[in-house]
This record gives structure tokens, C-alpha cells and sequence, in this order.
């Protein structure tokens, strides 16, 4: 995928599809520091909803708690610097009733050395 991300950010990525859905996710080294924008996208493909829990967890150590109901057959978008805030070094584990599909997109800008 390439990508002219805001309008300012240009850039493309890569990635592996799952072969199915698990109860368990664990994304490393996310970040909502100046300069970046991370993504979380949980797609429920079941007949029936699920809830999943997720757990970010800060470089600081600090560990937040956070819940998403996810309808049938949909997909869910939650915006990481919104949940976290910023400035944070984060990763997240994420556990649901039911397999779902998870995928975590982080835009960033590229930063030119001198």
C-alpha cells in the first residue's frame, strides 16, 4: 500500500495476512510521539458480537485498561494517541471472547538527518 497520509506524509507498507482469528493479539513498540499516528483495526468476522479487552501498557510502566465492543461482521478503528495520549512509548495486548482479526497501522513521518 502507498499513501499520501494527511496530505503530508508520504510513504507506503507491507504485511503478512493473518491465516485466522485468535482470541489473543500483542502489537510491540507502538509510539504517540510527535511525528507519529498509530491505529488500531479490530475486525469481528463472527456472526455474533464480542467484546475484546485491551491492556496498553507505557514505557513508564503505566498499564491502561481499555474495552471495545466489536458488532458482528464489522471492523473497528481506535486511534491510539487519542486513547493514550501523547508523548507515550506503548504497547498493547488485546484478548477477545471470540477470534477476531487485529492489525495495528502506524503512520510516521520521516525525519531527515543533516
Amino acid at each position: 500500500m502507498y499513501f499520501l497520509y494527511n496530505g503530508v506524509w508520504s510513504g507506503g507498507h507491507c504485511v503478512t495476512g493473518v491465516g485466522e482469528p485468535s482470541t489473543t493479539w500483542n502489537f510491540a513498540e507502538g509510539s504517540t510521539r510527535e511525528g507519529f499516528d498509530e491505529w488500531l483495526c479490530l475486525q469481528n468476522p463472527d456472526a455474533l458480537a464480542s467484546r475484546a479487552d485491551l491492556t496498553f501498557m507505557t514505557g513508564e510502566g503505566e498499564v491502561v485498561p481499555y474495552q471495545v465492543d466489536l458488532p458482528p461482521r464489522s471492523r473497528t478503528t481506535l486511534h491510539v494517541n487519542h486513547i493514550m495520549g501523547p508523548d507515550k512509548d506503548v504497547s498493547v495486548s488485546i484478548s477477545s471472547e471470540r477470534p477476531i482479526i487485529c492489525e495495528r497501522p502506524m503512520y510516521f513521518r520521516r525525519w531527515t538527518v543533516f
